[in-house]
């Protein structure tokens, strides 16, 4: 099922993983950072980059209801 509206505002996210730092991020995203070779201090600095126009709709899974 096609999503038209965040759940949450962009702005919001990047304050709290700003206000957060590595707590932000589950041990899995973590861990898949890791894998990507990306360091922790890479991870927030992509979080800190995102804009809005750079996320195109998100999808629901069945098994997200």
């Amino acid at each position: 099922m096609e999503k038209s509206t965040p759940h949450y505002e962009l702005a919001e996210v990047k304050a709290e993983v700003r206000r957060l730092g590595s707590k932000a991020f589950t041990m899995s995203a973590r861990e898949g950072g890791r894998r990507m070779t990306l360091s922790l201090a890479q991870m927030l600095r992509i979080v800190h980059l995102l804009e809005y126009r750079m996320l195109h709709k998100s999808m629901t899974t069945y098994a997200d209801h």
